[in-house]
């Protein structure tokens, strides 16, 4: 994703990526609700546009790997049987 104009520019490159709400506002740094507001937000701010922008780069550069932060998740609901 090139650009990040919107909250739902945000919310759906989260979400392709399978993160959290929580997750992305750990990477960047920020709380949870920040995150939150943004995503409802019709224009994202420039520091949070630019934020992410390089979050993106460092994922797509391999400097963070998202299997390891998807497989530190803890496990909800039944244990497997």
């Amino acid at each position: 994703m090139g650009s990040f104009r919107s909250g739902k520019d945000l919310r759906a490159w989260r979400l392709r990526l399978g993160l959290s709400m929580v997750e992305v506002a750990a990477l960047l740094g920020m709380h949870q609700t920040t995150i939150s507001a943004a995503e409802k937000s019709k224009e994202l701010s420039a520091g949070l546009k630019r934020g992410v922008r390089l979050l993106q780069e460092a994922i797509e550069a391999g400097e963070i790997e998202i299997d390891q932060i998807l497989a530190k998740r803890k496990r909800r609901g039944r244990p497997p049987k």
